[in-house]
């Protein structure tokens, strides 16, 4: 017997319920691929689940960020490689959202009185604050001036490409310079005008700074790279204590917290089940 349904579109839902958006970096890394920023994010259905519980136990974590990324959007050409880091949070964001019509129904506790409260309906990605949002005019990097040294210094957003480029270093070079630190300083485009040489040449440079410089330029890249923010901040009902909170987006059986590699930002989304 043939189905009797109220669907009046049998077009996949994949196209049915795609969304355009602009992008945070405005897509300054590849601007014929995404004119005037925007990128056409397809929703995650069970199709992008199914090819996630077969692939998340043996496929590489970064690897694995990024080709869930590719699978959830309209590259246009863009060279994966070229495509910026924070992005991808915002693409699996935006694409897990859609699940939930776009409105994620948020409950929390108060962290000083435990206090459950009211239910809040928050609409996705609206709603969240967006961080390092670039504009059209974006020369791919920003400059700053170390409080101390006075060094005048351009970082930029990292890029997948740059995310591969350090996993791929060898175990000699990783000796040498710790992932942790060639995060920090793979962002740096050049110091006081001049272009480094090597990672190993700012590593000498970062080393001879003032801490409190080596502070600022962390924390600048971590403002630098754009990104939605899943911290919400919300006020308890009882002791009237402003707390945040972490938006969750997984499904029970789905999957636990990621952090993009070399940002900050915590999205509920990925790994595999039981992971």
């Amino acid at each position: 017997m043939a189905i009797k349904s109220n669907l009046k579109n049998m077009a996949p839902s994949r196209e049915k319920f795609k969304s355009v958006i602009t992008l945070l970096s405005h897509g300054y890394s590849c601007p014929e691929a995404f004119p005037d920023g925007k990128i056409t994010v397809y929703p995650w259905d069970a199709s992008i689940d199914d090819w996630v519980f077969t692939m998340a136990r043996t496929a590489p974590k970064n690897g694995f960020m990024f080709e869930i990324m590719s699978r959830l959007c309209d590259l246009n050409g863009c060279p994966p490689e070229k495509f910026v880091l924070g992005d991808v949070n915002t693409v699996i964001l935006v694409a897990r959202s859609i699940r939930f019509n776009n409105v994620l129904a948020v409950t929390a506790v108060c962290p000083s009185c435990n206090t459950v409260q009211k239910m809040v309906k928050i609409r996705l990605p609206d709603e969240l604050e967006r961080i390092g949002e670039k504009t059209a005019s974006y020369p791919g990097y920003d400059e700053i001036t170390l409080p101390e040294s006075q060094d005048v210094v351009r970082i930029r957003p990292l890029l997948i490409g740059d995310e591969r480029f350090l996993d791929g270093r060898s175990e000699g070079d990783k000796n040498l310079l710790s992932d942790k630190l060639a995060r920090i300083l793979m962002p740096v485009v050049s110091v006081g005008g001049g272009q480094p040489d090597s990672l190993i040449e700012l590593h000498v440079w970062h080393a001879a700074l003032h801490p409190a410089d080596q502070a600022f330029l962390e924390n600048s890249e971590d403002a630098l790279y754009p990104h939605l923010n899943s911290n919400v901040a919300m006020k308890c009902d009882s002791c009237h204590k402003m707390f945040e909170h972490t938006l969750e987006l997984e499904d029970k059986e789905f999957l636990h917290r990621v952090v993009v590699p070399g940002t900050k930002a915590p999205m509920e989304s990925t790994v595999g089940p039981g992971s």
